[in-house]
């Protein structure tokens, strides 16, 4: 089921949203959560790219993401074992515009507990929304 569907522009290259959005340790900036990096990215790939394991805890939850792919196309990723969500994947795509990058932000999962699914997507929204606002003033501050 399709938790998140979000799109925004953002004053920033996709390569700079790319290099932001995997800089694991420092993504409680924008998120309201924290991340630890577990295990580095493949070696051939960009830094806290394709491969790459981290920790995130949010909410009293506490599960590990890995990063299916990177690009300056977008990231893909999903949870790895037990976590607030099962058939999770997370898809995050840029898209260059004449004023910046769009990030169409997208989340597919069902709850993992008595949780009803459509509570949980909404709530994964709202986080979703404000880091996206977060990040949109990051990049106009500059």
């Amino acid at each position: 089921m399709k938790l998140v569907d979000i799109r925004t522009v953002i004053s920033a290259s996709p390569a700079a949203l790319l290099e932001e959005l995997l800089n694991h340790e420092h993504l409680s900036r924008f998120f309201n959560a924290r991340f630890r990096l577990l295990e580095p990215a493949e070696p051939s790939e960009p830094e806290g790219g394709k491969g790459a394991l981290r920790q995130v805890s949010t909410r009293g939850n506490k599960f590990r993401e890995r990063i299916v792919s990177a690009s300056h196309q977008g990231i893909v990723y999903c949870i790895e074992g037990p976590g607030p969500l099962v058939g999770h994947q997370g898809h995050i795509q840029f898209t260059p515009r004449p004023e910046g990058t769009e990030i169409h932000y997208c989340i597919n999962g069902e709850s993992a507990n008595w949780i009803p699914t459509r509570i949980v997507g909404w709530v994964i929204s709202k986080d979703i929304k404000a880091a996206m606002k977060n990040l949109r003033r990051y990049y106009h501050a500059d």
